[in-house]
């Protein structure tokens, strides 16, 4: 787990005055060493930084080089072999390829015996050494044999040509901007930013935050000119210039399985997933919210550990809340009741958020959706004071096993679609008795998801009483027609996962953590992907084979859970209370000139609507609060919120 950085222009030297100032806004990414490649004049040469191992002390700073065509920067923080081995950027043994990587390959081991099968030596015990053997030996094509999360840069000093690639779902980040002819790239926006001849605001993206709530889900970020490389690509930059292409994509098969075969096979694949994640020379927890995901990944380890006999300290972390409606503290028991695994209480705290704020801000570098974000900040801030360096989440499982109510409504206008009457009224009256709905209700929410599909997919123009121009939104993949499986691709592609990928990277990074996901196993999302629907949602009970699969080894009160609380914070209370003279200051002020885009009379009729209790439009507010201390922090350098 590393931030990398790094620039290329094969047309001229660059002058990097600002260059080593720009990597260090990357330091809390790795904080165990850092290393430097570049090409200068013809020449490479290895240099160092500030913080690079002692092993390495006989190198140039990179800080006495003034100008390159190719510089690639790494800050490391050792997860897995901690000795001097792993130092990057990497050489191949024929001095051909050179290469920064952040993130982990977890299969390694077993890629590592296949490559050495095929005359490869390595003089490590690093994933990153395989990573690099496998793309010498494969090239692109490397990155299908991966099993892992990554972002990377290799440099091919033969070809002249530099590679990036970013893995399947975009657990890890990789940001760039090509500016005269230039290419930098890096782990965070905030590397790039010196780079850019102004500093401006992507409108369209703005807007696509305030008014569906997505922020990662073009390559287009809020920052004008910058850019993230996709999930599942790769780019190339050579004397040509850019060019990107995929190396993956999700499958459009279906399998037909019955329920208890799809429990085993799904009990079989999360282990080995939970298994591969569990490698690394660092302690390693979990966090743990009580619901069905953490809960089934925790007692998944437990069960590796009993059968491996294992003694390792397995520490577990869980955020509640002394406003019981938003706690989930009373699950998380029945889990360490069964399990035995020690586990840490963190309550975080509202009257603390505007002194985090700043911060959050600065690491997370967009705006986000809701508070829930702090509450994994400080989770992870406070996981920052054990020896903890590793930590498993059980993001991606909604998405991919069908754990949000929109999902209902889509599987139900499927079976409209489909003329499958009876099985839409069945679903709608189950979903009715448990959402406390009538059915009538139930069907009419389905028919909306219907009617939203087409629009969705023409892209037309939208008008809002609180913006003063017409707004196009950005389109998300719609893969066929089927309108259950692309509610699900759409999550997992489009909104709302890849940002709460953004917000596990950049608050674990923070505090120089690494979180892993065991449920974004390619392979695992490749099998779910191709299960019917049926064993999803059946009778309004969703995540049908997860809870089939965990059955008999976590509680069963677990199991039999049909609310959804997610990673939550009772942030409405808070907006109404302690939060609620930051926000008037926000409403009170010259939006429209911060943002030329809002109508900014209708705005605050919106919101002192909203303070009256006329609306509940709370998660609007709260996006717009979020874009003013964001534009205020990256474009004003100050954060005005002070009461």
């Amino acid at each position: 787990m590393c931030g990398i950085s790094g620039l290329a222009d094969f047309n001229r030297a660059v002058a990097l005055n600002n260059y080593y100032h720009a990597h260090l806004r990357l330091r809390h990414r790795g904080k165990d060493d850092e290393g430097f490649f570049a090409m200068s004049g013809g020449q490479s040469q290895a240099y160092r930084g500030d913080d690079t191992i002692s092993a390495f002390n006989d190198l140039p700073h990179i800080d006495g080089l003034k100008r390159a065509n190719v510089v690639l920067g790494n800050r490391r923080l050792a997860i897995i072999d901690l000795s001097p081995g792993g130092h990057q950027p990497m050489m191949d043994p024929s001095g051909r390829y050179a290469m920064v990587y952040n993130g982990e390959i977890f299969n390694y081991i077993e890629l590592r015996q296949e490559l050495a099968a095929s005359g490869h030596h390595f003089q490590s015990q690093s994933d990153a050494e395989v990573l690099l053997a496998a793309f010498a030996q494969w090239g692109i094509q490397c990155f299908n044999h991966l099993n892992g999360m990554w972002a990377l840069a290799i440099y091919d000093l033969q070809q002249q040509r530099l590679t990036l690639s970013r893995d399947r779902f975009g657990i890890k980040p990789l940001y760039y901007a090509l500016i005269n002819g230039t290419l930098y790239f890096g782990s965070e926006a905030k590397f790039i930013l010196p780079f850019l001849p102004s500093l401006k605001v992507n409108e369209a993206r703005a807007l696509d935050y305030l008014v569906h709530s997505v922020v990662d889900h073009h390559r287009e970020t809020m920052f004008e000119g910058v850019y993230q490389l996709l999930p599942a690509r790769y780019a190339i930059f050579d004397q040509a210039g850019l060019t990107q292409g995929a190396y993956w994509q999700l499958p459009t098969r279906q399998v037909r399985l019955s329920l208890a075969e799809a429990g085993e096979q799904l009990t079989e694949l999360l282990s080995s997933a939970v298994s591969l994640r569990m490698r690394g020379d660092v302690p390693i927890g979990s966090l743990l919210s009580g619901g069905l995901d953490s809960t089934t990944i925790v007692c998944t380890v437990r069960r590796l550990l009993d059968r491996q006999k294992a003694t390792n300290a397995f520490d577990c972390f869980s955020a509640v809340f002394h406003e019981e409606q938003f706690s989930e503290r009373c699950y998380a028991e029945k889990v360490i009741a069964q399990t035995g695994l020690p586990i840490h209480w963190i309550y975080p705290d509202p009257k603390k958020l505007m002194e985090s704020l700043p911060r959050l801000l600065h690491y997370q570098e967009f705006p986000f959706r809701s508070l829930a974000v702090y509450s994994q900040w400080e989770i992870m801030r406070q996981v920052n004071q054990t020896p903890i360096v590793v930590l498993l989440d059980g993001q991606g499982s909604d998405e991919i096993f069908a754990g949000y109510t929109a999902h209902y409504y889509a599987l139900i206008a499927e079976y409209l679609r489909r003329l499958r009457l009876m099985r839409a009224w069945r679903e709608s009256r189950a979903l009715a008795q448990v959402r406390h709905l009538s059915a009538s209700q139930s069907l009419r929410q389905a028919l909306k998801a219907l009617g939203a599909s087409g629009l969705k997919r023409s892209g037309r123009e939208v008008s809002l009483p609180w913006l003063n121009r017409a707004y196009r939104p950005a389109q998300g993949w719609v893969q066929q027609r089927d309108l259950f499986h692309n509610a699900l691709v759409r999550n997992l592609t489009f909104s709302a996962f890849p940002e709460y990928l953004r917000y596990e990277d950049r608050n674990s990074m923070a505090f120089t953590l690494e979180s892993r996901l065991p449920f974004m196993d390619y392979r695992l999302v490749e099998w779910a992907m191709s299960l019917p629907a049926e064993l999803k949602i059946d009778r309004a009970t969703s995540k049908l084979v997860l809870r089939e699969s965990a059955k008999g080894f976590i509680p069963t009160t677990i199991i039999e859970r049909r609310d959804k609380m997610g990673f939550v914070s009772p942030q409405e209370e808070w907006q109404r209370g302690v939060l609620a003279p930051l926000l008037d200051k926000v409403f009170a002020g010259d939006l429209q000139a911060r943002f030329p885009f809002l109508d900014a009379k209708e705005v605050r009729m919106i919101y002192r609507a909203y303070q009256a209790g006329d609306n509940n439009n709370w998660a609007w507010v709260w996006r717009v609060a979020c874009l003013t201390w964001w534009q205020q922090y990256w474009f004003e350098d100050k954060m005005d919120y002070a009461s």
